[in-house]
């Protein structure tokens, strides 16, 4: 059968622009009906799984974590004795063997008290976490801080560690008692240019010996410098 010319035409434009004349198989839909989504199959996404947070310690650490014990390298382990500490009690180990003078600063994660030890009556300043031990990983981060004063201690310009200790899931640094910084001590002290010179050599060399264990210090500033 032989179309005309025009009935060709006009069952092309038919065919082409027709919103009934569409198929779903071809590349392009012109359809202006929306498709049913009615027995459609939906991806939907896996539900969330809920995950219960443990503490991940052995039982020998759950038990070194009720009482005080050293976390230094040289007696890393060790229970804490002491003829001032009842491990019975109550009260922590820092509480028993140290009198609390003075709050020396507070941050987000510790605090810093400047103390007096019961035994040889000297003074000292103890950094206190804040926060227990949120798991093994947790511990083991804050404990690097502990290996990072003990490597840096043996310059004689660098704030020196006397001991470290973990109780009841808290870290506790012991180290030697700076009376003041830099910043105050010139603001009481005329500063002459030879001390200026020698202040500034000493930390050169403590920031020299800290770049040599690559170590970086992002924070050094008079309040920093102790004296």
């Amino acid at each position: 059968m032989t179309l005309s010319h025009e009935t060709r035409m006009t069952t092309e434009t038919e065919l082409i622009f027709s919103p009934e004349r569409t198929s779903n198989n071809s590349f392009y839909v012109f359809s202006s009906k929306k498709a049913s989504r009615r027995g459609a199959t939906l991806n939907k996404p896996p539900k969330p799984v809920s995950c219960r947070v443990f503490r991940y310690f052995t039982p020998a650490a759950a038990a070194r974590s009720s009482s005080a014990v050293s976390v230094s390298t040289d007696s890393y382990g060790v229970a804490l004795e002491s003829p001032f500490y009842t491990k019975s009690d109550t009260s922590a180990y820092w509480d028993q063997c140290f009198e609390h003078l003075e709050c020396l600063g507070r941050g987000s994660f510790a605090e810093v008290y400047k103390v007096r030890h019961k035994e040889d009556n000297q003074l000292y300043a103890i950094k206190r976490s804040l926060t227990k031990f949120r798991g093994k990983s947790d511990r083991d981060q804050k404990l690097k801080e502990v290996r990072f004063h003990e490597a840096l201690a043996t310059h004689r310009n660098i704030l020196k560690i006397i001991h470290a200790w973990e109780e009841r899931d808290r870290l506790y640094i012991q180290t030697e008692l700076c009376e003041t910084n830099l910043l105050e001590y010139s603001a009481e002290n005329p500063m002459t240019q030879s001390m200026t010179w020698h202040f500034l050599y000493q930390i050169s060399q403590a920031l020299d010996f800290v770049h040599s264990l690559y170590y970086v210090d992002m924070d050094v500033s008079l309040n920093d410098e102790k004296k």
